[in-house]
């Protein structure tokens, strides 16, 4: 009796509403940034500004240089391109993730597609991440951007550019550093390895024996707040003088000149080189003592060919990435555990690889 009394009442209440419709397009595989977007972040690269994109992280290694991670997924199982190019790395260890070989200032826009849905290029299981260029467009322009900021970092890039019915040319060059940056315990990132000295109280002195070491902790502990005590420094760590080096200095410059024989067509060159010297990687085991890379593309376009068929691109492309690194700044470079340097090359490892790739589509 109660049910039907309550439903009773609800019927009473009913009133017929106006329908209200609501049109969107669904497309939850893609997104799209904007060139600005990803300059105006505060992000070193390419890698760190996509992290705040819902599906994407990244994988930090040092000061710059962040790898790229989609849904979990990263490496070979995602696609990053280059106005749909493929550039690969020269470190096995991804030290120079495909990211890093693009400036921001020639980013136009980043469309990412996550999800094995791509099917115009493969090897898109985790999904893609294609960069976008810029282009010159009508008339003069120009445009360029400083930025400053803590542990010594100031990014700069510029760009110039010409458009008109015939002819279109641009060029832009940046240049990035920045010093070791420090945690939010304040320690620099060159010391986050186990070593034997406190920095504040010994600074260029160093004990040489771990036994003494202890047995000074064991005697007065509150006089060395910072020391690991009973584990032998990790070889890994950077060496007591390169601990306030540059983290990174890199250098970039592109251009690009398209010819419009007609209205329908188009011949398009584009050109671009960057240089990276002396990148530290804590995360690894060496650093970068150089990295560059030279790309470019010559691409044909005609549209309006006919109602069927509206537009026919060919293009070319090639790309030299030339990587050398070694544990130059690493005590694994030094003769003995007390990171004292006397060899004849001033590091123990070290690796020379380049990557070319040839394209076309």
């Amino acid at each position: 009796m109660l049910c039907l009394m309550l439903a009773t009442g609800l019927q009473a209440e009913d009133k017929v509403l106006q329908q209200i419709e609501v049109t969107a397009q669904k497309d939850a595989h893609t997104t799209q940034l904007s060139g600005d977007e990803v300059r105006e972040s505060s992000a070193p690269d390419i890698g760190e500004a996509l992290q705040n994109t819902p599906g994407l992280n990244k994988l930090r290694k040092g000061g710059i240089a962040s790898d790229i991670l989609l849904r979990g997924l990263k490496g070979d199982n995602i696609n990053v391109l280059v106005d749909g190019e493929r550039v690969y790395g020269a470190c096995p260890n991804r030290m120079d993730p495909p990211s890093f070989h693009i400036d921001f200032g020639e980013v136009d826009s980043i469309e990412i597609t996550k999800g094995p849905y791509d099917v115009r290029n493969s090897g898109s299981m985790g999904g893609l991440v294609d960069i976008k260029t810029k282009g010159a467009k009508k008339g003069l322009h120009s445009e360029g951007s400083v930025s400053i900021s803590s542990f010594g970092r100031s990014d700069h890039n510029a760009n110039a550019s010409y458009g008109s019915d015939t002819i279109e040319v641009l060029a832009g060059g940046a240049y990035h550093q920045s010093d070791v940056y420090r945690d939010g315990n304040g320690q620099r990132f060159t010391g986050v390895y186990a070593d034997y000295y406190n920095e504040q109280i010994l600074q260029s002195r160093m004990l040489s024996s771990n036994t003494q070491l202890n047995s000074l902790v064991q005697m007065a502990p509150h006089k060395f707040p910072h020391i690991y005590q009973g584990t032998a420094p990790s070889p890994n760590r950077y060496r007591y003088s390169d601990r306030d080096n540059l983290a990174y200095v890199m250098r970039t410059g592109w251009s690009q000149v398209a010819f419009k024989p007609t209205a329908k067509q188009k011949i398009e060159l584009r050109f671009s080189r960057q240089e990276a010297d002396n990148v530290m990687y804590p995360y690894l085991l060496m650093d970068g003592n150089f990295d560059t890379i030279s790309r470019g593309h010559i691409a044909y376009t005609i549209t309006d060919i006919s109602p069927e068929l509206r537009e026919l691109k060919f293009k070319a492309f090639s790309s030299f990435v030339d990587h050398f690194m070694t544990d130059e700044l690493r005590c694994s470079s030094a003769y003995n555990a007390g990171c004292e340097y006397e060899k004849e090359r001033p590091w123990s490892m070290a690796t020379q690889a380049n990557t070319r790739v040839n394209g076309g589509k």
